[in-house]
């Protein structure tokens, strides 16, 4: 089980990088045709903001699981370890589930989602701090 997550958090990164070559290939073909991609847009970066979640929640279960080793696995370790990780992942979740719901796409330029707001620098401070939290134990 460990190994397959590991394998995952590894890979998770060429999966994200084969969507975002298949967005600008999207785009480029739009281009051509003069035509708009805001459904196209919508899904692809939907499918990357919830694979990046999955991998973020994947890896801090890995740091988890370190820091639980390192603790000698004591049952109260877990017990914190499991009870931040819904705290501080579950708000993170909700909020990019929400971000990915309202993302409107617009023929810019760069062709860019738009709509990142205070709710995304939110979650993203939020889960910066539950990590910063663990490396600490882990110390």
């Amino acid at each position: 089980m460990i190994k397959v997550l590991y394998i995952f958090v590894r890979y998770c990164t060429y999966i994200d990088v084969i969507l975002n070559l298949f967005e600008m290939i999207v785009k480029l073909l739009y281009r051509w045709y003069n035509a708009t991609f805001e459904f196209t847009c919508k899904i692809i970066y939907q499918a990357n903001i919830w694979l990046m979640m999955i991998g973020i929640a994947a890896s801090d279960l890995i740091l988890n699981l370190r820091v639980w080793a390192v603790w000698r696995k004591t049952r109260t370790m877990a017990i914190i370890l499991i009870t931040l990780n819904i705290g501080f992942l579950t708000p993170v979740c909700v909020t990019w589930g929400l971000f990915a719901n309202t993302l409107t796409c617009a023929y810019h330029r760069k062709n860019t989602a738009l709509g990142i707001g205070c709710a995304s620098v939110t979650a993203w401070a939020v889960l910066l701090t539950y990590q910063t939290g663990s490396m600490l134990i882990l110390d």
